[in-house]
């Protein structure tokens, strides 16, 4: 709701704007002056249903409008929201009216036309990333905003954002680590897990898909798995963080890539009974966690009933409240990329989970295709995991964000490529880069947290002409 009657009366709501169409209304309030009430006037328009523009004009309206982008849009001007199509004279003259009412209630009857871009304040973590130099958009989640002659004050909606990355054999993602803007010091949550065995002092072999390219890893703690020993930890912040984004490379000649290593049965008995400096911290955060989220990224792989049965055997807490999977192609090329939804219900945490590499024919482009693109307004994103992000959130976000916006706090969770599409997803989230592209399209807006059921069936968006080789996913291979 950004816009409804109360009394006779017209205000604008504290609305949680759960979808995607109504995505304006939290711009009207937290982007740049110039564009916030030009923003609103579109919004009001829309949904007075008198605009003769369909509601995917709102999302591109910093974007190519293409179903099938590939390479990065910079931000056009407010005016591209009628990019396809104009509005009605009647809706010019709503507009008309909203966009000056608009302006007058944002900025208190001072009109912005001085163009001061950065009299807006930045909130909590983007201070920090303004600190850092981040060119992000700010956000100030506590502003409220009133009309006159009502007494209602609307708090305008919090943003979803990941709490924790939690990673598998995941391979790295960008030419710089990706850093978490909500954080002074860049590091994300979580935790980002490789096997590894020690053969001799000078021979080591690695779970392959974590060495797969030659990118720096993101800023997060990260453990080297040893199946018996010590493990080897290091904590973000630490004087060894940078190193370990590199890991692991071959540098010194002796470590070896084994895809033996990439699987569940060997990352589970690992993270199970992980001891560093001696001592078993597996009933320690982050290990404990990534302990009972190992089981939820492999499960992705797997039937909807499976996952849920195995993920609640090992926390009962935790059930599935979420399954959407977006098909496309067909014969080799055919491709089911399903991403879950998992909740604790004392906490109603969620974890948010992507599936990695699940045909090869056409999914191993993904990985191969590794020239550097832009995401979220960072540069040097590798392009194959980008794109594969991209097309996900734009097939599967409309029906995922209802659920997310029910989450108490989420944390993503994925393994090798599901992992990867976890590290940019979450860079994006925590960016809060409310006029860029891709942010609109992967955004959710927090509502009160709320217990979700159980499902039993997953959902489907087939794309384009999509093969239909079963009513629900994961479908019987051909070969």
């Amino acid at each position: 709701q950004a816009l409804s009657a109360s009394a006779g009366q017209n205000h604008l709501a504290a609305g949680i704007c759960p979808s995607l169409p109504q995505l304006a209304c939290i711009r009207a309030a937290h982007l740049r002056q110039r564009r916030a009430a030009a923003a609103l006037a579109t919004y009001a328009a829309v949904q007075m249903k008198d605009a003769n523009f369909d509601d995917d004009a709102l999302l591109d309206s910093d974007s190519d409008t293409s179903s099938d982008r590939s390479l990065d849009s910079s931000g056009g001007g407010a005016g591209a929201l009628f990019r396809r199509g104009g509005p009605s004279l009647k809706v010019r003259i709503v507009g008309g009216i909203a966009l000056v009412m608009g302006a007058v209630v944002l900025f208190g009857g001072h009109l912005p036309f001085g163009g001061h871009e950065g009299q807006q304040a930045s909130a909590g973590g983007d201070q920090a990333a303004a600190m850092r130099g981040a060119a992000t958009t700010s956000i100030d989640e506590s502003r409220t905003v009133e009309l006159a002659g009502d007494s209602t004050s609307a708090q305008m909606p919090h943003l979803g954002t990941i709490e924790g990355v939690y990673t598998f054999g995941a391979p790295a993602t960008s030419q710089k680590p990706l850093e978490n803007l909500l954080s002074p010091d860049g590091c994300f949550g979580g935790l980002r897990s490789f096997n590894e065995d020690v053969l001799s002092e000078a021979t080591k072999q690695v779970d392959a898909a974590s060495m797969s390219n030659f990118y720096p890893h993101i800023k997060i703690p990260t453990v080297v798995l040893h199946l018996a020993g010590d493990s080897i930890f290091v904590p973000c912040p630490s004087e060894k963080t940078e190193a370990a984004e590199t890991w692991p490379n071959d540098e010194s000649g002796g470590v070896f890539s084994e895809w033996r290593l990439h699987w569940e049965n060997d990352y589970t008995p690992r993270l199970q009974n992980i001891q560093v400096d001696g001592k078993n911290v597996s009933d320690k955060q982050p290990f404990l966690k990534a302990y009972y989220y190992v089981v939820m990224a492999y499960k992705t792989y797997d039937t909807t009933i499976n996952a849920a049965e195995a993920v609640h055997q090992r926390n009962p807490r935790w059930s599935l409240v979420g399954r959407e999977t977006r098909i496309s192609g067909s014969g080799t090329l055919y491709d089911e990329d399903p991403v879950l939804l998992f909740q604790d219900s004392e906490t109603l945490d969620c974890a948010l989970t992507f599936t990695g590499t699940n045909n090869v024919d056409n999914e191993l482009m993904s990985s191969t295709t590794s020239y550097a693109s832009k995401y979220c307004g960072f540069d040097g994103i590798h392009v194959g995991y980008r794109n594969e992000l991209w097309q996900i959130t734009k097939a599967l976000w409309p029906k995922l964000q209802p659920k997310l916006s029910k989450c108490n706090k989420v944390d993503c969770v994925g393994h090798s490529l599901g992992g990867s599409l976890c590290d940019i997803f979450a860079a994006c989230a925590n960016s809060k880069r409310v006029d860029d592209a891709d942010y609109q399209q992967q955004m959710w807006a927090r509502q009160t947290p709320e217990s979700m059921p159980e499902i039993e069936k997953g959902g489907v968006v087939m794309v384009g002409d999509a093969e239909k080789r079963c009513d629900e996913p994961p479908c019987p291979k051909l070969r």
